[in-house]
C-alpha cells in the first residue's frame, strides 16, 4: 500500500471513528516509532495505531505501518492482547474504479499436518482463501471497512483452530468486500428493469411468477401474501460490472428466482450460473 493511501486511511480513522455506530476508538497511540508494543512492530515507521472496539465488546489493534521498512505500508491487525502474534498483515493494493482494495491470502503454517484442512475451512467461511478488504471511499464507509476487518479476524481464528462453528461464522456478504456487493445490489434493485422483467415473466406463465430454476411459486405456496413476489438476480459476471454501467441495466440481464435459489447462486465464488444451478437440482 503506498504512503498516500496509508495516510488517507489514517485520516479517515482519526476523523470518522467518533461517528461510527458499531465501532468506537478504545485507544490511539500517536507517539512513533512504537515502543513496547510488540517485537515485530516496535521501531518501525508507523503512522497510525488504533485499538478499535466493536459494540459486542471485541477489540482489535489496527496499525498502519511500513512493515518491512521498504516504503510499502501495511494494515496489520493485532489481537487486543498485543503481546500475541499479529492476526493478518494486509498490503497488496489493487486500485479499482470504485475503491482501493487490499488483498490478503490465508496461508496457514502450523506444523501439525492439517494446514490443507485449515485452508479449506477458511475458503468455506470466507468464500475464498483470498480475502479482499475495500478501503473507505465513495461506495465504502468506514464501518464497512471495519466490519470486513473484524470478520477477517474471526475467520482467521476460526480456520486456525479448526473450530466447529464455521456455519455460524460464514460471511454473509461477498468475499470481494462491500464495494462489489453494493454494485451488484444496485443492479438487482434497479426498479424499472426489475418491474419490466417481472411483467414479461408473468406474461410467459399465465400471470404466475415461478422461479426460473426450481419452479417455486410464492403465490401458490403462500396465497395472497406471496402474490407478485419473486427475486431478481443480475446474471452479469462481476468482471463485467463497471461503474459506467450502473444506470444501464437491461431486462435480459435478470433471472427471476426464489429466495433459496438466489442464495445458492451467490453461495460460492465464482457465482454459479442459472443453468449450472438448474443442472445441480436435476442431479
Amino acid at each position: 500500500m503506498n504512503k498516500n493511501t496509508a495516510r488517507h486511511l489514517v485520516k479517515v480513522l482519526q476523523d470518522d471513528l467518533g461517528s461510527c455506530v458499531e465501532f468506537n476508538l478504545s485507544e490511539e497511540i500517536r507517539q512513533f516509532p512504537l515502543k513496547g508494543f510488540h517485537s515485530f512492530a516496535d521501531g518501525k515507521s508507523c503512522i497510525g495505531a488504533f485499538r478499535i472496539e466493536r459494540v459486542d465488546g471485541e477489540k482489535l489493534w489496527l496499525l498502519v505501518i511500513d512493515w518491512y521498512e521498504d516504503g510499502n505500508y501495511y494494515v496489520v491487525l493485532y489481537p487486543n492482547n498485543k503481546n500475541l502474534a499479529p492476526i493478518a498483515e494486509l498490503h497488496n493494493q489493487r486500485d479499482g474504479q470504485e475503491s482501493v482494495d487490499l488483498i490478503w491470502t490465508y496461508r496457514p503454517r502450523k506444523r501439525d499436518g492439517r494446514n490443507k484442512e485449515r485452508k479449506e475451512a477458511f475458503a468455506q467461511i470466507a468464500g475464498s482463501v483470498d480475502y479482499v478488504v475495500s478501503l473507505p471511499g465513495v461506495l465504502v464507509t468506514l464501518e464497512d471497512f471495519l466490519e470486513d476487518v473484524f470478520q477477517l479476524s474471526t475467520f482467521r481464528i476460526t480456520a486456525d483452530e479448526l473450530s466447529d462453528n464455521t456455519d455460524e461464522s460464514t460471511r454473509q456478504s461477498f468475499p470481494e468486500g462491500k464495494r462489489i456487493e453494493r454494485l451488484h445490489k444496485y443492479r438487482e434493485r434497479d426498479s424499472r428493469a426489475v418491474s419490466q422483467a417481472k411483467r414479461k415473466h408473468a406474461q410467459r406463465h399465465d400471470g404466475a411468477l415461478p422461479c426460473e430454476i426450481c419452479g417455486f411459486d410464492f403465490a401458490r405456496k403462500y396465497g395472497p401474501l406471496g402474490e407478485s413476489y419473486i427475486e431478481a438476480h443480475h446474471t452479469r459476471p462481476l468482471s463485467e460490472l463497471v461503474a459506467g454501467e450502473m444506470r444501464i441495466t437491461k431486462v435480459s440481464d435478470f433471472a427471476l428466482v426464489c429466495a433459496n435459489c438466489h442464495r445458492m447462486l451467490h453461495r460460492k465464488r465464482p457465482w454459479a450460473s442459472v443453468d449450472e444451478l438448474r443442472k445441480t437440482l436435476k442431479r
